[in-house]
This record gives structure tokens, sequence and C-alpha cells, in this order.
């Protein structure tokens, strides 16, 4: 029963954060790629 519990709040976790994700996601308007090339260009050539 526990673990049952335990997976059920762990899915609605989940959830919760891929939602807030891609709210976030779509409030930026930024593609997968934009994003991993803006993180690389920063890391990498930040003045």
């Amino acid at each position: 029963m526990d673990f049952v519990f335990f997976s059920a709040t762990l899915t609605a976790c989940d959830f919760q954060l891929s939602h807030l994700f891609y709210l976030y996601w779509q409030s930026c308007k930024i593609s997968k790629t934009d994003l991993l090339f803006s993180l690389f260009f920063r890391k990498n050539f930040s003045l």
C-alpha cells in the first residue's frame, strides 16, 4: 500500500514538474536546439 501511494505521489510530482516546464517552454517560445546552443555558447564563450 505504501509503495503504491509513493508511486502515485512520484507520478503526480513528475507531472507537475513537466507541466511547469512545458508552460515555461511555451512562454519562452524557444526550441530545444536554441536552448542547447545558447547553453553551450554561454558556457564556452561567456564574456
